[in-house]
This record gives C-alpha cells, structure tokens and sequence, in this order.
C-alpha cells in the first residue's frame, strides 16, 4: 500500500510530481485508492492483479508519514527494532496512515541524539497525538490516533455498579488554566526555526492575564499544521480537565490505552462525562480489578483553520554556538520528582534510600539562534549526554532585593529588566533567584510579583543583575541517581544551525549530592520578637523566636505555600533546632547557644544566661527542621546588631 508522501524505500516525492504507485487490488467489489474510485468492472483486476495510479499534488510535499515513520521504527531490522512484519497489526497503522494523509500531518525531522528508539518513538506519537500500545489478545503493535472518531451513545459506561472506588481525582482551578500556547517549529520555507501563537481570548478576559505555554513540535514543517496542533493543545490545556484513577470489575477489561468511555460518580458531580484511558492495569490473576488511568477527552483536531501568517524574521541559523552565561545546576527538589514520578513513587524511593538525589539544570539563552543545549554529566567516568535541555524563559533583576522593607513588610515584588520570553511563563509556575524558589504571581516586562521562600528554600537577599530562571517547566534533569556525597561536573553544550559547542569550550559547574528530596521543609513564618527579620533588637531583654510548620509531604497542590503562611503540618516526626551563634567584628562566629527544642513552634532565649562572648558584634539567630536526624536543607535564619549589651563594647557592628 501507498500512504503518504514516501514510498516503502523511503525515496521522496515532491509536492508536484507525477508519481507512479501500484497498487494490489482485491478480486471483487469496489474500493478506493486515494479519492480515485475502482471496481472490478472498470479496472478488470483479478486477485493479486495490480492497478497502477498516478498521484499528483500530494500534500505534505516531501514529509512523511508519521505511521509510516513509527512502522520502519519498529520493523527495521538494521537501525529500527527489528520486529517482524507479523508483529504490526496492519488495520490499525493504515488507518492511521489514512487519517494522517488527509490531514497532512507529515513530518520532517532531524534526530542526531544518542539515545533509545523509543524515545524517538514516543517523540512522533507525541507529534499526532496518539497512542502505541501492544495488544494483550493479539500481541502485536496497534496505533489509535486520539480523535473525535467515536459516538458517545454507544461508548462502554463505567459508574457506581462496576467501579469499586476513584482515587486521585482531581480537576484545575480556574486560575490554573493556560489561555494561550505557542507552538514551535521548523518551517522548511525560510529553513529557520519558527512558532505560532494561539489565545483563547474569553479566558484571557476573564483571567485578566495571559498565560502561556511553549510546546515543541520540530517534525512538523508548515505553519498550517503548527496551527492544527496549537488549537488542538490550547483546546486541552484551557479546559479544566477531570483526571482520576479508576478500579473497576472486569467490565473495564475491554478498554485499552487510547480508548474512551464514560464516567459516572454523583460523589464528585460527574455524570456521563467521556474519558479516554491513559494508563491501564488488567490485575495480576488473583485479584481482577481492573486500574484505569483516565482523563476527560477533548482530544479532536480541528478540520481547518485561519491563518495570517507574519513576514518572517530572518536569523542565521548558521552562527556558530557560544556557551552559555546564564546557567543554574541544582539537585532537584521533592516537588519536582513528585510531578515528573508521581507522589507514592516518590516517596517509597525516599522512604527506602533517603541520601538518594537527582542533577537537574536550567539556563536562559545564549543567543537568538541558539535551539537548545545538551545536559552532560560527569560522576567520574567521563562525560555522558543526558538529553536536550530548552532554555528557559529569564530576566535580571533591576535593583537589589531585600527580605523585607523599612516597615518590616516581606519585599514580594521586584523591578526587573532584560526579560527574555517571558511571555511562555505561566502564571503559578515557580522561578529561582539564587537558592530562592519563589512562585510567579504576576509578571510583567518590568516587574514581577511572587510568593517568597517557597518549597524546600528560605527568602534571601538578591543583588540588582542577579538573574531569575523561570525554570518549572524548562528544566532538564539526570536519570542517573546519585547518593550523598556524590560529587557530578554540569556541562551545557549549546546547539545551534552552525553545530554544537564543543565539550572542552563549555563552562563548568560541580554539584554535591544532598539528598535534598527527603529532607524535611525548614520551619516558615520566622520571626524574631514578633517581626520579620529586624535588623536591631535590645538584647537586655528576652529574645522570642517563632515560626510556623511545613510539610513537604503536604505542600504538593497545584499553589505553593509562602514563606508568612501559618502553619502546615507538621511532617511527622519533625522537631526543630534552634542556634544562636556571635559574629566578631572579624566576621568570625562562635555558637553560644544549641537546643533541639522538639516540635514546639516558639523558644524564648534569655541572654543574659546563654551569654555570648564578650566582643560580639552581632547575633544570627537561627532555626532549622530536624526529622530522623535528617535537617533541612537551608536554616530560617536572622542577623542582627544589638542596641543594648551586657558589654561595655568599643564599637557596634554595621553592615
């Protein structure tokens, strides 16, 4: 068979040629070749006769199909997979190849990574938006395209009488949901990397703000196609979606990955809603419960749509690459492996191996060409490439950034300035500045607003120029699992036209594992007499320390908890250590004071019974959450000078 704009060998065709195609014909009856109808009677075949056509005009010019491109995957026996012919169930790939050619949703595209075909794989199902799944009666690969292609009256139905329980069920807020996507892409007209934009205006309206999201599609060669899936994904990500994990009886048993039902649960107002399965599970023989991994469907791609395309922008994709300036490596948090491995995972990895970590990275672009960058590693053995990291959205700040103000009001928002496509963040989404994660409440080309000392961090002071990584999204992390002490060297090799900057040009950083997933949250709401961070006390009186739990296990919603929120938690077994410690005014420090207080959230010092050195020049005090010896990964700390002293002292310190 011929579908799409490639023969079986792969060779081309151009979008105007005259190409001739044969075609093995069946005996009787009539059929279709591409919109050219056949019957016995007109074309005279017999069984296994061929019929020869030509095609002329076809779209998609030289790109091919992308079933076509998933099949050579999997049956090449060279470079593919090599599973035999037998292994493909031939209906389901040429129907998809079938709905993909009168879609023209082919693809061109370069993969020059080092890494499993799966991945590759995984990259066009992603492209069409589909589901490759092995049948468990026939045991070969079927593809479903996900598509508007089913009649709800006749869908399967899943409720109170064979659904045992829903788990997991979850449905985005309002102010969760993206009103804009801009979709990436390689246009094969200007050989240049390009993207197109598509707003749901209304929400927009009504959420007073835009919210962007980037996705990359660089198999897809046209702006037409680019707007298709645009739609297509702004159509899912600003509907507020139903997700849940469903056990049902063995009625649940017909579905497959890719296949939609419909769903009734008067527990949470759901009724007769299509969901389409994203995950599946046919129990283990013992126990046959059947575990659905659904989520609302409204995956139809739109039959035709309006474009004004803008002249394009010329950039040389040639320019050779440079390194990349801007750059932060970390070990990536709890928040961040919960929603890339999900919450139960998670935390039986922790749970079994709390010193194991994970090197993640975020950079902002080096230059306007620049496509994206290879993560490479290095734990001793030489340097490995992890993957592609996208560069993430960025700006620097516009002055220095102090924890509070004169009033002793906490700073939420700062001046800022060189934004860099700051239109892809999201509001909600989180941002680093140094050590400190913060959570995006508005954004604007020069200003920003945010919530302070989020997740696992603690407000700091930021000087003007210190850039901001607005990385959520756009991080790149290793696979490769790391335990405590382990010492890994972070190099970016950026990507461009012109090639790949070479190993040895590229910066170098060096990261020491933590184990910062399993430590428990520091303690928020520090203060110190009753106010944030005062930069004087009298210390003739008694000092009052407070604070506020934290618990990382809670803290995984959609919002992040600030720094003033009152308490959450506590995480179970979590007490606190409170330090004082004397700064001299040669900046050395002498800790006078060292109490593990419990899971009280106050303690009162008396200084003149815990009596620093004489000499002092300023008090840090300090407070840190401590769980099964494990301590948090930054200490609540304040610094202050002292207006009154026991100590007849020469001078008083000043920053």
């Amino acid at each position: 068979q011929y579908i799409g704009a490639s023969n079986r060998d792969n060779t081309p065709i151009g979008s105007n040629e005259q190409y001739p195609v044969n075609f093995v014909v069946p005996a009787r009856g009539t059929y279709e070749i591409l919109g050219k109808a056949f019957s016995e009677s007109s074309s005279g075949s017999q069984a296994g006769n061929v019929v020869s056509v030509t095609l002329e005009n076809i779209p998609g010019g030289s790109d091919m199909n992308p079933a076509h491109i998933i099949r050579e995957c999997l049956t090449d026996p060279d470079w593919g997979m090599g599973y035999a012919e037998s292994d493909i169930d031939d209906v389901s790939f040429m129907a998809c190849a079938d709905k993909l050619y009168f879609e023209n949703m082919g693809i061109s595209i370069l993969w020059d990574r080092q890494t499993a075909i799966e991945d590759f794989i995984k990259e066009i199902v992603k492209h069409i938006d589909a589901a490759l799944y092995v049948d468990r009666f026939t045991g070969k690969f079927k593809l479903k395209l996900i598509r508007f292609d089913y009649d709800e009256n006749t869908l399967l139905e899943l409720d109170e009488t064979n659904i045992d329980k829903v788990t997991d069920f979850s449905r985005p807020a309002f102010g969760e949901l993206t009103n804009s996507v801009s979709v990436n892409y390689w246009d094969s007209e200007t050989n240049t990397d390009a993207s197109v934009t598509l707003q749901d205006i209304a929400l927009a309206q009504m959420q007073g703000v835009t919210i962007n999201t980037t996705v990359q599609y660089p198999g897809f060669t046209n702006k037409t196609t680019a707007t298709k899936v645009a739609e297509r994904d702004l159509k899912t990500l600003s509907t507020p979606l139903i997700t849940c994990t469903i056990y049902a009886n063995t009625d649940g048993a017909s579905l497959n990955i890719g296949d939609v039902f419909k769903f009734t649960w008067p527990d949470y107002e759901v009724f007769g809603v299509v969901m389409r399965v994203t995950g599946i599970a046919y129990g283990d023989g013992k126990n046959n419960r059947v575990r659905i991994n659904a989520t609302q469907d409204v995956f139809n791609l739109p039959d035709s749509v309006i474009i004004e395309p803008p002249p394009p922008e010329w950039v040389d994709p040639n320019e050779p690459p440079v390194a990349v300036a801007n750059r932060i490596v970390f070990e990536v948090p709890y928040l961040e492996l919960v929603q890339q491995n999900g919450q139960t995972a998670t935390d039986g990895e922790l749970s079994a191996n709390p010193e194991v970590g994970y090197v993640g990275a975020a950079a902002l672009r080096p230059q306007s060409n620049a496509i994206n960058a290879r993560l490479m590693t290095n734990d001793g053995g030489g340097f490995e490439d992890i993957g592609a990291l996208d560069f993430c959205p960025g700006a620097f700040l516009n002055e220095a950034v102090d924890i509070v103000d004169s009033f002793g009001n906490i700073v939420y928002t700062f001046s800022i300035k060189n934004a860099i496509e700051t239109e892809n963040v999201s509001l909600g989404t989180w941002c680093q500045i140094d050590s400190e994660i913060m959570e995006v409440v508005a954004l604007s080309e020069n200003e920003i607003t945010v919530k302070r000392g989020c997740l696992d961090t603690v407000p700091t002071k930021h000087a003007e120029d210190t850039p901001i990584y607005f990385w959520d999204a756009y991080a790149q992390g290793s696979p490769t699992e790391y335990v405590q002490s382990d010492t890994i060297d972070v190099r970016l090799l950026t990507g461009t036209g012109g090639g790949e900057l070479l190993l040895e040009e590229a910066p170098e950083d060096s990261l020491t594992i933590v184990g910062r997933a399993a430590r428990p949250y520091p303690p928020g709401n520090f203060k110190v007499n009753g106010a944030y961070f005062p930069s004087e006390i009298d210390l003739e009186e008694p000092v009052l320390l407070s604070w506020s739990h934290r618990d990382r296990i809670q803290q995984t919603g959609a919002s992040l908890i600030d720094f003033a929120t009152s308490d959450i938690g506590p995480e179970s077994g979590v007490s606190y250590l409170v330090e004082a410690e004397a700064i001299m005014p040669d900046n050395s420090t002498n800790t006078f004071y060292s109490e593990n207080v419990g899971s009280v959230t106050s303690k009162e010092i008396d200084l003149s019974i815990e009596v620093p050195p004489t000499g002092y020049a300023a008090i840090v005090f300090k407070v840190a959450s401590v769980r099964s010896g494990i301590q948090s990964l930054f200490f609540q700390t304040n610094r202050v000078n002292v207006l009154k002293t026991p100590y007849d002292l020469q001078a008083i310190y000043t920053e």
